[in-house]
Formats: structure tokens, C-alpha cells, sequence
């Protein structure tokens, strides 16, 4: 069917047929060329027709579906083909610096300039439709990011909680691993993560990693971790963060992946200062419920052919040793892990 027939279908139709489309894409049982080819869109529309299918679940969030649906931050045509332009020309480079290129191309042309979040938006969503890394190429990262989750408290009443994340980084950013937690980052939760991904029941892997890479909170502990991982056969990069790098996740899995919003900026902030909205007619809840609906969530709107982060189970069982013994450590006070000690015990 034609593009020009396609477009006079009535709206119910039309709906249908495209989350047919979408869920079809999501369960793997087509190819993203050919659910774009389907839907006669392009590959920035297609990802922001899958984003808001999957953040929302609800058809009218779906473009033409029969409710408009605005452009990031009122972008215009013209202003989206310049940011595009933009990016194009430095797609190795940061945001920042994709930002300043538009800023020049904008005087150039005379063009205006939409605002900081709808550019920065906009850059994230151009290089999530092209795809995250080059074909062949496989990353894994473990981060963290606060969440907007109402998780009740003992002494803080309603507070966002921490996710620690392992994602594995390759067109697309599937969640291999997470830990739900209430205290800012450290390296517990990062091995709890790690361990996740390292129990789960994950496909033999397909290609190498190219790069395992840690990003390190300011917290104590984190060299224990270090020392877990290096015995494993990982490229290890530890990378220390900065006071924006936990915001990279939003540039992986976007705004609000499984319909669960981020909240990057207060990521390392304490218990105290992480409060959280209970909407209307919600409820708070506990840790265990929060992270049963994070894992749903977040597993459930990712690729499901994970793959394992170890090629040899020896090796996986052998970490997931170091890990369980780092997690059983209080990570302020324990001493540096002993990698051949720990294995001697198992």
C-alpha cells in the first residue's frame, strides 16, 4: 500500500495498523528498516513514534493517530534541519559542542534558535534514530540515575530512589543488569547491578566487547570494585564523574524509558534532598515494589536478546563471587579486596 493511499485510511485503522507495526518492531519479529519502510516515515519520526509508544502506551501519543503531536519544544522544520546539519558534521563530538556548531549555522543563515532543553532534546533523539554505536561495536556501561518513583522512607519521608544500571551499548541500549537502592551511588550497588546482569539467563555472546566501562561516584569503596572487575576478562575503563555525567543515560534510553521518568540531576544528591511527588489518586511505595516495577519496566522495554557479559561461565562464576563478597562489605570501611583469596574460597 502506497504512502498516498495510506494517508486516507480512517484514523481507528490507521492507529491500529501502526501499533501493529511498532509492537511487531519492539518484539523483534521485524527489522527496523522494515518497520520504517511499513510506515512510510523516516528514521528520526520512526524513533519518536516508538518513544512515545513506549513511554505512554497510549495510542493517541502516536503521530497522526488523530491528536497532533508537537514537535520537541516546538521545533520548526527549518530549525530541525539545522540542528540536523549541525550533528551531521560532528557526530563524534559532544552535545555542547553540537550545540555550538548550530549557534554559528544559525548566524549564518538567520535563523532562530530554539531553547537549550528542546536543542539538546533534539540532538539526543537524531543520534538514538541513527543508532547508539557503529555496527560491530559493543559497549557496556554501569551507571546510576535517580528515578521518579515515590519510595517511602524512614526518616525521610518520599524519596526518588537510585537505579544502578548495566547497559549494554550497541545500536541501541539494552538493560543487561539494575539494583534499586536509596543511598546515592557507590560501589555496592554497582556489584549488586553487575551481579543482576551476571545471573540473569543471557544469550552466549555474539562479539567482544569493545568497552566495560564503570562511571565512579564520589562516594568511598569504589577501588573494592576495581579490584573485583579486574580479574575478569573485561576492557575496563573506570571513569570518574562529573557533576553533569550521570545525564549520558538520558542520551541512551531517552526521557523516560518504560514510561518511568529520570532525574539525572539529583543522582548523587542524599536521601534528604531527593523528594519525591506521590501524583493524585497514587500511592508511595516500598523498595521491593519499586524495583519489581523498575525490572518490568526497564527489561520489558528493551531488546530481549541480551547477551552475556562473560564468554566463559567459569570466569561469570568466579565474579559473581568477588561481587557477592564486595556487596557483604560495608563499602566505607572494607579493606581492598584480595582477588586470588576470594577465589580460593569458591
Amino acid at each position: 500500500m502506497s504512502w498516498t493511499s495510506r494517508k486516507w485510511l480512517p484514523t481507528g485503522v490507521m492507529r491500529s495498523r501502526r501499533i501493529g507495526i511498532i509492537e511487531r518492531y519492539v518484539a523483534r519479529e521485524i527489522t527496523r528498516r522494515e518497520a520504517i519502510a511499513q510506515l512510510g516515515l523516516t528514521e528520526v519520526s520512526f524513533w519518536i513514534l516508538v518513544r512515545g509508544w513506549l513511554d505512554t502506551g497510549r495510542p493517541e501519543a502516536l503521530m497522526g493517530s488523530g491528536k497532533e503531536r508537537k514537535k520537541v519544544g516546538s521545533v520548526s522544520d527549518t530549525q530541525r534541519q539545522l540542528i540536523s546539519d549541525a550533528e551531521a558534521a560532528a557526530r563524534n563530538q559532544s552535545v555542547s559542542q553540537v550545540m555550538d556548531r548550530a549557534r554559528r549555522l544559525a548566524e549564518l543563515r538567520g535563523v532562530g534558535l530554539p531553547g537549550v532543553t528542546a536543542m539538546k532534546a533534539l540532538i539526543g533523539e537524531i543520534r538514538r534514530s541513527r543508532g547508539l554505536r557503529p555496527e560491530g561495536v559493543r559497549d557496556v556501561l554501569v551507571t546510576h540515575c535517580a528515578i521518579d518513583v515515590p519510595v517511602r522512607h524512614a526518616e525521610h519521608g518520599v524519596v526518588a530512589p537510585i537505579a544502578a544500571l548495566v547497559l549494554d551499548i550497541r545500536r541501541e541500549a539494552t538493560v543487561l543488569g539494575m539494583s534499586l537502592s536509596m543511598e546515592p551511588p557507590s560501589s555496592s550497588s554497582a556489584a549488586a547491578a553487575l551481579l543482576d546482569a551476571l545471573s540473569a539467563d543471557n544469550l552466549p555472546q555474539s562479539q567482544a566487547l569493545n568497552e566495560c566501562r564503570v562511571l565512579v561516584g564520589a562516594g568511598a569503596g569504589w577501588s573494592n570494585l576495581e579490584g573485583a572487575l579486574q580479574g575478569a576478562n573485561l576492557p575496563l575503563y573506570f571513569m570518574p564523574a562529573r557533576p553533569r555525567s550521570w545525564r549520558e543515560i538520558v542520551g541512551l534510553l531517552g526521557h523516560r524509558p518504560g514510561g518511568i521518568r529520570l532525574k539525572p540531576d539529583l543522582t548523587e544528591r542524599p536521601e534528604g534532598e531527593r523528594a519525591a511527588h506521590v501524583p493524585q489518586g497514587g500511592t508511595s511505595l516500598d523498595l521491593q515494589d519499586a524495583d519489581a516495577i523498575l525490572r518490568g519496566r526497564f527489561k520489558g522495554s528493551s531488546s530481549p536478546q541480551r547477551e552475556a557479559l562473560l564468554d566463559s561461565e567459569e570466569e561469570a562464576d568466579r565474579l559473581r563471587s568477588r561481587l557477592r563478597h564486595l556487596i557483604a562489605m560495608p563499602s566505607t570501611t572494607a579493606a581492598p579486596i584480595d582477588s586470588e583469596e576470594v577465589a580460593k574460597r569458591t
